[in-house]
């Protein structure tokens, strides 16, 4: 008897969509590569992160359009609402870098930036296609927030150190190279971490595990000691006790202790302290500079990534008496108002409409459809990027690599784990490529669509690599150059350092990969003023000038190089044209010091009798605010009028000696009746 042969099952067919599990795997991998970035480097280099997402995030869609070419297939994009507005907001950043800014190195280095965040989003919401997928992605991205926060900790203790730390009582940063970078990506996996609790409510073991990983995450933000990430983080607690199902009755009383833990924190280290001086006045001053520039250009603003080229145009006199750092400000400590600053109206609608649209999709997809088995995760990641949009508003933590890019795999998460909860509702490994001919949920294009676009995205992935390849290189070539430069720094005055041709050498390679590098341009000027070049400084600081009149002391600097030049009356110009930007003591003091090298005697005079009235002004309100300071705010942000105070004293002893040699008795009644209004000590 013949036995019967059960009939053979056919291949699911996969017309829809070509399914690599590597290219998938690859994709999940960006939440662990891009954090882990340089966390064996020895010295800072800006762009690794990026750079990374940026060509991985290409090869991977080059790599599937001509896969998709090759076996004659259809291009299938799951449907979304965001392609047009991303494809509308990408145009506008290209047309703002290319037209509207003067510095087009600067803006096109920025646009890159945005375009990562794009590309990273366009590949996790399309390569993830199966539910195992994105809870990889889930413990991906929770193990590597716990790896770095061991790794955070380790740096407080002194076990990790790095040549170009900041100092650690500002707070630890693991590799993203400062604090508030730093807790912008911990809280965002901290709210994912604790929906993952959630859903795994029921199962003991997988809950306990992420409990202690999301106990050593918190650690992690702890100790970044980030006062902007505070007032995220409060923000998500509120919106998770509003939010969560009242069937989780238990669950809600999570955020009340935690808030109830960070208001006595608040209370007693925060808001006496630190907090004060620092946000009240430099925040808000840097805040109020940055309107008044938007108002100068509200349609189209000053241009991608040139705000610190721009800023000290619109910052008021006030500013500078605040604190010593505020004389070189990168970024305007809030990301929206940046944003309006460089890109204008028009830029900031179409952001905002991403991240509207971004909100109304989870909420009117996920919170309000799915059941409460799904909506705890999905709820807890959401708030995780709301946190740090709030967090945003005091910072410009989305301003820089690590962070920004991680928000956008997020969102891409968020939103495809609401389109298989809905669709399926994890109910088994569903694919997407088998839902897709019941839910219709991609877009198609011809070949010819495709071939273009494959092209067109090599152009862009050599180009656009090459390009950071270059920023990249000239970077750690700075590195080098600055070890160099630091030992020079120790040299005091009137001692001359060596002539240094290694060094020379480096920011002639330096300089030809990335021209208007700005802080190496800085440098170079200062190694030829300590060698004593003061003819070549003087043209390295006029070229910065050229492009970057404001850059932070260069018209000071550029003064002294022509005082040591034996050119007072240039060196008096430069001064009286910083003066109208940049009012500071320091400055006025070498006011006085160029008039006197002059040898005109009523001039100088009135410039150290001009400089005395302000100083002391300042000096004593600077005193009355330390008092107030918290010890900690003294040793990290030592302030200048200790030096400002010998100036003083000097400026005295020199009016003194002219004075008595002075014959005209109109003056000198006049100075002496505006010296007794100044109070010595």
């Amino acid at each position: 008897m013949k036995k019967k042969v059960a009939p053979k099952r056919k291949k699911e067919s996969k017309k829809y969509l070509i399914e690599d599990n590597w290219s998938q795997y690859l994709a999940i991998s960006l939440i662990a590569i891009i954090p882990l970035a340089m966390i064996r480097m020895s010295y800072r280099v800006t762009y690794v992160k990026q750079t990374i997402a940026f060509s991985l995030s290409l090869i991977l869609i080059i790599y599937w359009l001509f896969n998709i070419l090759t076996k004659n297939k259809q291009l299938y994009l799951r449907k979304t609402k965001f392609y047009l507005p991303i494809l509308v907001y990408s145009i506008y950043l290209l047309f703002n870098s290319l037209v509207i800014s003067e510095v087009k190195v600067i803006s096109i280095k920025e646009y890159i930036h945005w375009i990562t965040g794009f590309l990273a989003w366009f590949v996790i919401f399309n390569f993830i296609k199966r539910a195992k997928g994105l809870i990889q992605f889930i413990w991906l991205a929770i193990i590597t927030a716990s790896i770095l926060s061991f790794h955070s900790i380790g740096q407080y203790l002194g076990i990790f150190e790095y040549a170009w730390s900041r100092s650690l009582k500002t707070g630890v940063f693991a590799t993203f190279g400062h604090p508030n970078l730093y807790a912008t990506y911990l809280m965002i996996i901290w709210f994912l971490a604790l929906g993952a609790i959630l859903f795994y409510r029921r199962e003991f073991s997988k809950a306990f595990l992420i409990f202690w990983l999301i106990v050593l995450i918190s650690i992690g933000l702890i100790l970044t000691k980030s006062q902007g990430a505070l007032l995220g983080f409060i923000s998500g607690l509120i919106m998770l006790w509003l939010f969560l199902p009242k069937k989780f009755k238990i669950w809600r009383i999570i955020p009340v202790i935690l808030l109830l833990i960070l208001g006595l924190y608040i209370l007693f280290f925060t808001f006496y302290g630190k907090l004060y001086i620092q946000f009240n006045n430099f925040r808000l001053l840097t805040w109020r500079g940055t309107f008044k520039g938007f108002l100068a250009k509200p349609i189209f603003g000053h241009g991608l990534g040139t705000f610190f080229i721009y800023f000290p145009e619109y910052r008021g006199k006030e500013y500078l008496r605040t604190l010593p750092i505020a004389e070189n400000v990168l970024h305007a400590h809030s990301f929206y108002l940046e944003k309006l600053f460089n890109e204008g109206i028009i830029g900031f609608i179409l952001m905002m409409y991403l991240f509207i649209l971004y909100f109304y999709e989870l909420i009117k997809n996920g919170l309000l459809k799915l059941n409460d088995k799904w909506r705890p995760l999905v709820l807890c990641s959401v708030i995780g990027t709301f946190a740090v949009m709030i967090h945003a508003s005091v910072s410009v933590n989305l301003y820089w690599e690590g962070p920004y890019i991680i928000l956008w795999i997020i969102m891409a998460f968020n939103l495809n784990l609401v389109g298989f909860a809905k669709l399926a509702e994890f109910k088994k490994d569903i694919s997407l490529v088998k839902l897709s001919e019941n839910y219709k949920i991609y877009h198609t294009f011809n070949k010819k669509v495709i071939s273009g676009l494959t092209v067109g995205l090599f152009i862009i992935l050599i180009g656009g690599t090459y390009f950071q390849y270059r920023i990249i290189k000239s970077d750690m070539l700075y590195q080098k150059a600055v070890f160099v430069i630091n030992d020079i720094r120790k040299i005091q005055p009137p001692l001359r350092a060596r002539e240094n041709p290694i060094l020379e050498n480096i920011f002639k390679e330096l300089l030809s990969l990335y021209p208007y590098h700005y802080p190496a341009l800085y440098d170079l000027a200062f190694y030829y003023n300590k060698v004593g070049k003061y003819d070549e400084a003087i043209k390295v600081y006029l070229r910065i000038k050229k492009k970057n009149p404001y850059y932070q002391r260069l018209g000071y600097n550029l003064a002294l190089a022509y005082m040591r030049n034996n050119e007072p009356e240039k060196a008096i110009k430069e001064l009286k044209e910083t003066l109208k930007f940049n009012d500071n003591e320091e400055t006025r003091f070498l006011l006085a010091s160029a008039n006197e090298q002059t040898g005109k005697l009523k001039e100088t005079i009135l410039a150290y009798t001009f400089f005395l009235e302000q100083a002391r002004d300042y000096v004593y309100k600077l005193k009355m605010k330390m008092k107030k300071a918290p010890k900690g705010f003294k040793q990290v942000y030592p302030h200048k009028y200790y030096p400002l105070l010998n100036d003083i004293n000097t400026a005295f002893l020199k009016l003194q000696t002219y004075l008595s040699s002075l014959r005209d008795n109109k003056l000198f009644e006049q100075v002496i009746k505006r010296l007794k209004r100044v109070d010595p000590e």
